[in-house]
Protein backbone atom coordinates (compact mmCIF):
# COMPACT_ATOMS: atom_id res chain seq x y z
CA UNK A 1 0.00 0.00 0.00
CA UNK A 2 1.56 3.28 -1.16
CA UNK A 3 0.48 5.62 1.65
CA UNK A 4 1.65 9.19 2.25
CA UNK A 5 3.56 10.78 -0.63
CA UNK A 6 6.62 13.00 -0.35
CA UNK A 7 6.49 16.63 -1.47
CA UNK A 8 8.57 15.76 -4.54
CA UNK A 9 6.37 12.85 -5.54
CA UNK A 10 3.22 14.91 -5.04
CA UNK A 11 4.61 17.46 -7.50
CA UNK A 12 5.44 14.67 -9.94
CA UNK A 13 1.95 13.16 -9.76
CA UNK A 14 0.26 16.54 -10.21
CA UNK A 15 2.54 17.23 -13.19
CA UNK A 16 1.56 13.92 -14.79
CA UNK A 17 -2.13 14.76 -14.32
CA UNK A 18 -1.65 18.03 -16.20
CA UNK A 19 0.40 16.49 -19.03
CA UNK A 20 -1.30 13.14 -19.54
CA UNK A 21 -1.51 13.67 -23.32
CA UNK A 22 2.21 14.49 -23.64
CA UNK A 23 5.10 12.17 -24.40
CA UNK A 24 5.96 11.16 -20.83
CA UNK A 25 9.08 9.06 -21.22
CA UNK A 26 11.05 8.06 -18.14
CA UNK A 27 14.04 10.08 -19.32
CA UNK A 28 11.98 13.24 -19.91
CA UNK A 29 10.09 13.13 -16.61
CA UNK A 30 13.25 12.30 -14.65
CA UNK A 31 15.12 15.22 -16.24
CA UNK A 32 12.16 17.54 -15.57
CA UNK A 33 12.64 16.92 -11.83
CA UNK A 34 16.43 16.85 -11.84
CA UNK A 35 17.10 13.10 -11.59
CA UNK A 36 18.75 10.43 -13.68
CA UNK A 37 16.37 7.93 -15.23
CA UNK A 38 17.82 5.15 -13.04
CA UNK A 39 17.42 7.06 -9.77
CA UNK A 40 13.98 8.40 -10.66
CA UNK A 41 12.70 4.93 -11.59
CA UNK A 42 13.71 3.57 -8.17
CA UNK A 43 12.26 6.59 -6.36
CA UNK A 44 8.94 6.54 -8.23
CA UNK A 45 8.38 2.83 -7.71
CA UNK A 46 9.27 3.02 -4.01
CA UNK A 47 6.73 5.83 -3.48
CA UNK A 48 3.83 4.63 -5.65
CA UNK A 49 4.34 0.85 -5.88
CA UNK A 50 4.20 1.19 -9.69
CA UNK A 51 6.68 1.96 -12.43
CA UNK A 52 6.25 5.32 -14.14
CA UNK A 53 5.00 3.79 -17.38
CA UNK A 54 2.58 1.44 -15.60
CA UNK A 55 1.22 4.41 -13.66
CA UNK A 56 0.73 6.55 -16.78
CA UNK A 57 -0.85 3.66 -18.67
CA UNK A 58 -3.30 3.07 -15.81
CA UNK A 59 -4.29 6.75 -15.55
CA UNK A 60 -5.01 6.87 -19.28
CA UNK A 61 -7.14 3.73 -19.10
CA UNK A 62 -9.03 5.10 -16.09
CA UNK A 63 -9.68 8.32 -17.97
CA UNK A 64 -11.16 6.25 -20.79
CA UNK A 65 -13.32 4.32 -18.32
CA UNK A 66 -14.71 7.62 -16.99
CA UNK A 67 -15.52 8.70 -20.54
CA UNK A 68 -17.34 5.42 -21.10
CA UNK A 69 -19.35 5.63 -17.85
CA UNK A 70 -20.38 9.24 -18.43
CA UNK A 71 -21.17 8.60 -22.12
CA UNK A 72 -18.66 11.16 -23.35
CA UNK A 73 -18.84 11.37 -27.18
CA UNK A 74 -15.51 9.64 -27.82
CA UNK A 75 -15.31 6.64 -30.12
CA UNK A 76 -13.07 3.69 -29.30
CA UNK A 77 -10.81 4.93 -32.10
CA UNK A 78 -10.63 8.36 -30.44
CA UNK A 79 -9.67 6.77 -27.13
CA UNK A 80 -7.01 4.59 -28.72
CA UNK A 81 -5.45 7.63 -30.41
CA UNK A 82 -5.67 9.90 -27.33
CA UNK A 83 -4.05 7.24 -25.17
CA UNK A 84 -1.16 6.62 -27.54
CA UNK A 85 -2.14 3.21 -28.90
CA UNK A 86 -1.43 2.36 -32.52
CA UNK A 87 -4.71 0.56 -33.10
CA UNK A 88 -8.15 -0.13 -31.64
CA UNK A 89 -7.10 -3.72 -31.05
CA UNK A 90 -4.07 -2.74 -28.95
CA UNK A 91 -6.14 -0.31 -26.88
CA UNK A 92 -8.98 -2.79 -26.37
CA UNK A 93 -6.51 -5.48 -25.30
CA UNK A 94 -4.90 -3.18 -22.72
CA UNK A 95 -8.32 -2.05 -21.44
CA UNK A 96 -9.53 -5.65 -21.11
CA UNK A 97 -6.35 -6.62 -19.26
CA UNK A 98 -7.07 -3.91 -16.67
CA UNK A 99 -10.88 -4.07 -16.37
CA UNK A 100 -11.62 -7.62 -17.49
CA UNK A 101 -13.71 -6.65 -20.52
CA UNK A 102 -13.39 -4.69 -23.75
CA UNK A 103 -14.24 -0.96 -23.87
CA UNK A 104 -17.36 -1.73 -25.91
CA UNK A 105 -18.66 -4.26 -23.37
CA UNK A 106 -17.73 -1.90 -20.54
CA UNK A 107 -19.82 0.88 -22.12
CA UNK A 108 -22.76 -1.49 -22.68
CA UNK A 109 -22.70 -2.86 -19.13
CA UNK A 110 -22.20 0.47 -17.38
CA UNK A 111 -25.60 1.61 -16.08
CA UNK A 112 -24.61 5.26 -16.40
CA UNK A 113 -22.82 8.10 -14.71
CA UNK A 114 -24.30 7.27 -11.29
CA UNK A 115 -22.92 3.75 -11.27
CA UNK A 116 -19.85 2.72 -9.41
CA UNK A 117 -17.41 -0.14 -9.74
CA UNK A 118 -17.43 -2.58 -6.86
CA UNK A 119 -13.99 -4.16 -6.63
CA UNK A 120 -13.20 -7.60 -5.36
CA UNK A 121 -10.10 -8.50 -3.38
CA UNK A 122 -7.96 -8.98 -6.52
CA UNK A 123 -4.84 -6.89 -6.83
CA UNK A 124 -5.15 -3.55 -8.65
CA UNK A 125 -4.82 -4.01 -12.41
CA UNK A 126 -4.62 -7.80 -12.09
CA UNK A 127 -6.07 -9.65 -15.06
CA UNK A 128 -9.21 -11.58 -14.07
CA UNK A 129 -8.82 -15.31 -13.60
CA UNK A 130 -11.21 -18.00 -14.80
CA UNK A 131 -13.50 -15.42 -16.35
CA UNK A 132 -14.29 -13.74 -13.01
CA UNK A 133 -13.95 -9.99 -13.34
CA UNK A 134 -12.38 -8.31 -10.34
CA UNK A 135 -15.12 -5.69 -10.27
CA UNK A 136 -18.80 -5.45 -11.02
CA UNK A 137 -21.12 -2.55 -11.60
CA UNK A 138 -23.47 -1.45 -8.85
CA UNK A 139 -26.15 1.20 -8.62
CA UNK A 140 -25.91 3.47 -5.64
CA UNK A 141 -29.11 3.87 -3.66
CA UNK A 142 -30.05 7.52 -3.82
CA UNK A 143 -30.66 9.45 -0.59
CA UNK A 144 -33.99 11.18 0.07
CA UNK A 145 -34.74 13.97 -2.40
CA UNK A 146 -35.31 16.50 0.40
CA UNK A 147 -31.52 16.86 0.46
CA UNK A 148 -31.90 18.84 -2.80
CA UNK A 149 -32.75 21.98 -0.86
CA UNK A 150 -29.14 22.09 0.32
CA UNK A 151 -27.69 22.05 -3.22
CA UNK A 152 -27.02 24.95 -5.57
CA UNK A 153 -24.72 26.03 -8.40
CA UNK A 154 -22.47 28.95 -7.50
CA UNK A 155 -19.31 30.76 -8.46
CA UNK A 156 -16.74 30.08 -5.74
CA UNK A 157 -13.37 31.78 -5.10
CA UNK A 158 -10.02 30.05 -5.44
CA UNK A 159 -8.60 28.31 -2.39
CA UNK A 160 -4.92 27.85 -1.63
CA UNK A 161 -4.13 24.81 0.49
CA UNK A 162 -1.25 23.37 2.41
CA UNK A 163 -1.67 19.70 1.58
CA UNK A 164 -0.21 16.23 1.79
CA UNK A 165 -1.16 13.62 -0.80
CA UNK A 166 -1.99 10.05 0.08
CA UNK A 167 -2.43 6.95 -2.08
CA UNK A 168 -4.97 4.43 -0.79
CA UNK A 169 -8.39 5.25 0.67
CA UNK A 170 -7.58 3.65 4.02
CA UNK A 171 -4.65 5.95 4.82
CA UNK A 172 -6.26 9.39 4.87
CA UNK A 173 -6.52 9.61 8.67
CA UNK A 174 -2.78 9.17 9.10
CA UNK A 175 -2.19 11.79 6.41
CA UNK A 176 -4.34 14.30 8.28
CA UNK A 177 -2.42 13.57 11.48
CA UNK A 178 0.82 14.52 9.72
CA UNK A 179 -0.69 17.65 8.21
CA UNK A 180 -2.22 18.84 11.47
CA UNK A 181 1.01 18.12 13.30
CA UNK A 182 2.78 20.47 10.90
CA UNK A 183 -0.07 23.01 11.15
CA UNK A 184 0.24 23.01 14.95
CA UNK A 185 3.94 23.85 14.70
CA UNK A 186 3.02 26.78 12.43
CA UNK A 187 0.32 28.08 14.79
CA UNK A 188 -2.42 27.37 12.23
CA UNK A 189 -4.73 25.32 14.44
CA UNK A 190 -7.25 28.10 15.00
CA UNK A 191 -11.01 27.69 15.68
CA UNK A 192 -11.89 28.82 12.15
CA UNK A 193 -9.47 26.45 10.40
CA UNK A 194 -11.18 24.27 7.77
CA UNK A 195 -9.97 20.85 6.69
CA UNK A 196 -10.41 20.10 2.98
CA UNK A 197 -10.22 16.66 1.38
CA UNK A 198 -9.36 16.74 -2.34
CA UNK A 199 -10.09 13.79 -4.63
CA UNK A 200 -7.62 13.29 -7.49
CA UNK A 201 -9.22 10.02 -8.63
CA UNK A 202 -12.72 8.57 -8.78
CA UNK A 203 -13.48 5.35 -6.90
CA UNK A 204 -15.83 4.65 -9.81
CA UNK A 205 -12.86 3.59 -11.95
CA UNK A 206 -9.81 3.46 -9.65
CA UNK A 207 -9.05 0.62 -7.26
CA UNK A 208 -9.37 1.79 -3.60
CA UNK A 209 -5.71 0.96 -2.99
CA UNK A 210 -4.71 3.38 -5.79
CA UNK A 211 -7.09 6.29 -5.20
CA UNK A 212 -5.20 9.54 -4.55
CA UNK A 213 -6.54 11.98 -2.00
CA UNK A 214 -5.00 15.10 -0.49
CA UNK A 215 -5.54 16.25 3.08
CA UNK A 216 -5.48 20.04 3.11
CA UNK A 217 -6.09 23.22 5.07
CA UNK A 218 -6.62 26.76 3.71
CA UNK A 219 -3.55 28.99 4.00
CA UNK A 220 -2.35 32.46 3.01
CA UNK A 221 -0.65 32.67 -0.37
CA UNK A 222 2.71 33.75 1.05
CA UNK A 223 3.06 31.08 3.74
CA UNK A 224 6.35 29.16 3.49
CA UNK A 225 5.68 25.44 3.54
CA UNK A 226 7.71 22.61 5.03
CA UNK A 227 9.53 19.77 3.32
CA UNK A 228 6.54 17.42 3.41
CA UNK A 229 3.75 19.91 2.68
CA UNK A 230 2.75 20.96 -0.84
CA UNK A 231 0.85 24.04 -2.00
CA UNK A 232 -2.31 23.07 -3.91
CA UNK A 233 -4.57 25.64 -5.58
CA UNK A 234 -8.25 24.87 -6.13
CA UNK A 235 -9.27 27.27 -8.93
CA UNK A 236 -12.19 29.67 -8.80
CA UNK A 237 -15.15 28.86 -11.01
CA UNK A 238 -18.63 27.43 -11.25
CA UNK A 239 -19.30 24.53 -8.90
CA UNK A 240 -22.29 22.55 -7.75
CA UNK A 241 -22.18 23.02 -3.99
CA UNK A 242 -23.99 20.95 -1.38
CA UNK A 243 -24.01 21.63 2.37
CA UNK A 244 -24.95 18.73 4.63
CA UNK A 245 -24.96 17.31 8.13
CA UNK A 246 -24.39 13.59 7.64
CA UNK A 247 -23.01 10.45 9.24
CA UNK A 248 -19.92 8.66 8.00
CA UNK A 249 -22.06 6.01 6.29
CA UNK A 250 -23.92 8.65 4.27
CA UNK A 251 -20.99 10.14 2.36
CA UNK A 252 -21.30 7.90 -0.69
CA UNK A 253 -25.04 8.36 -1.17
CA UNK A 254 -24.73 12.11 -0.57
CA UNK A 255 -22.07 12.46 -3.26
CA UNK A 256 -24.30 10.45 -5.59
CA UNK A 257 -27.23 12.76 -4.92
CA UNK A 258 -25.02 15.73 -5.82
CA UNK A 259 -24.18 14.21 -9.21
CA UNK A 260 -27.84 13.36 -9.82
CA UNK A 261 -28.84 16.95 -9.01
CA UNK A 262 -26.34 18.51 -11.40
CA UNK A 263 -27.48 16.25 -14.23
CA UNK A 264 -31.16 16.95 -13.62
CA UNK A 265 -30.60 20.71 -13.41
CA UNK A 266 -28.76 21.30 -16.66
CA UNK A 267 -25.11 21.01 -15.62
CA UNK A 268 -22.25 18.77 -16.69
CA UNK A 269 -18.97 18.04 -14.96
CA UNK A 270 -15.81 19.72 -16.25
CA UNK A 271 -12.11 19.18 -15.73
CA UNK A 272 -11.11 20.03 -12.20
CA UNK A 273 -10.81 18.62 -8.71
CA UNK A 274 -13.76 17.50 -6.61
CA UNK A 275 -13.41 18.33 -2.93
CA UNK A 276 -15.16 18.56 0.41
CA UNK A 277 -14.80 21.19 3.14
CA UNK A 278 -15.18 19.97 6.71
CA UNK A 279 -16.65 22.58 9.03
CA UNK A 280 -16.34 20.63 12.27
CA UNK A 281 -14.52 17.85 14.05
CA UNK A 282 -17.11 15.10 13.96
CA UNK A 283 -15.65 13.60 17.14
CA UNK A 284 -16.90 16.61 19.11
CA UNK A 285 -20.42 16.45 17.66
CA UNK A 286 -22.95 14.89 20.10
CA UNK A 287 -24.04 12.44 17.37
CA UNK A 288 -20.67 12.31 15.60
CA UNK A 289 -22.13 14.01 12.53
CA UNK A 290 -20.05 15.67 9.83
CA UNK A 291 -20.83 19.27 8.84
CA UNK A 292 -19.52 19.14 5.29
CA UNK A 293 -19.69 21.14 2.07
CA UNK A 294 -19.15 19.19 -1.17
CA UNK A 295 -18.08 20.85 -4.43
CA UNK A 296 -18.03 19.58 -8.02
CA UNK A 297 -16.66 21.71 -10.90
CA UNK A 298 -19.34 22.09 -13.59
CA UNK A 299 -20.41 23.90 -16.77
CA UNK A 300 -23.92 24.66 -18.00
CA UNK A 301 -25.07 22.26 -20.70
Amino acid sequence: MAGVQSKLMTKVLLYLDQHLDDDLSLEMVAARFGYSAFHFHRLFRAQTSETLQDYIRRLRLERSAKWLITQKPHTITDMAYLNGYGSNAAFSKAFARHYGMSPLVFRQRSPGRFSRIIWSHSNPGQAPNNGNHYFRFGINKLPPTNMDQNIKAAEVPALTLASIMNIGMQNLGATYERLLGWAGQQGLLTPDMKAITVFHDSPKVTHPAQVRQSAGIVIDLDLVLGQEVTKLVLPAGLYVVGSFEITMSEFESTWTNLFVWLNQNGYATREGLVYEIHHNDYRTHPEQHFMVEMRIPVVRR
